[in-house]
């Protein structure tokens, strides 16, 4: 993970940064990020490696799916970004083989090489629709309009459209590779993937838009408190 902050040394500041995200990350464990079961460091290279606990397969290979785990795998990766977002992280690389799932259909957001953490307030974060970032997306990311011109690199972005934007291509892609390739799931898609990044939502609007989404189309989520065979809600025709 890089951070813009101002700290003398690079590495240090990265290395701070890191570990003040990982405390933050185990206090919202609810919100499904992998465990970090250890740091090794060696300094002398500016090499940080992480260990993270084993979670499961990514979105990609999790191959067929029923409805009801679909779209609950689908809702915990708008709640992953929501809960990024709001401590002022931009993933940079949002994807299905950046997001990981356990037997227990629980999901899991990795990869934060290329994320940047930005020194912006809480009410900045929730009130601005747009912020300003020198950023380019990294070679992996899914690549929205506005960094497609030949001066994109000299523009200044907003960090957090770019993750929405991935977010919603994200959602085709999953639900191709999952065989649930409904043509509904277009609509559901389409403010996040807007060409003009000021007309894409928020995460906490997109995962509202979610959620009315749903309702619009008979679907029903399982609780978010707990999720077993037996006690989740039963989806209605969805087609």
């Amino acid at each position: 993970m890089r951070s813009n902050g101002g700290f003398r040394s690079p590495y240090d500041g990265i290395l701070l940064r890191f570990k003040k995200a990982r405390q933050e990350f185990t206090s919202c464990r609810r919100a499904n990020y992998a465990g970090v079961l250890d740091l090794i460091e060696d300094k002398p290279s500016s090499t940080l490696l992480v260990v993270l606990e084993d979670w499961g397969c990514n979105l990609a290979e999790l191959g067929k799916l029923i409805p009801l785990d679909f779209f609950h795998i689908l809702r915990q990766c708008f709640e992953a970004v929501v809960t990024l977002h709001a401590m002022g992280i931009a993933h940079l690389d949002i994807s299905c083989y950046n997001f990981l799932c356990n037997s227990n259909k629980q999901v899991a957001v990795i990869d934060f090489e290329a994320s940047r953490c930005f020194n912006e307030t809480a009410h900045s974060r929730c009130q601005t629709r747009s912020r300003s970032h020198s950023i380019y997306p990294h070679r992996t990311t899914e690549i929205p309009p506005e960094f497609r011109t030949e001066d994109a690199h000299q523009r200044r972005h907003c960090a957090y459209k770019l993750d929405i934007f991935a977010l919603g291509v994200l959602i085709l892609r999953f639900a191709k590779s999952s065989g649930f390739d409904c043509p509904r799931l277009v609509l559901l898609a389409e403010p996040l993937v807007a060409c003009d990044p000021m007309r894409r939502p928020t995460a906490v609007e997109a995962l509202v838009w979610f959620h009315k989404w749903c309702e619009r189309v008979g679907v029903v989520l399982p609780s978010t408190d707990t999720r077993t065979n037996e006690h989740a809600p039963k989806h209605r025709a969805f087609s």
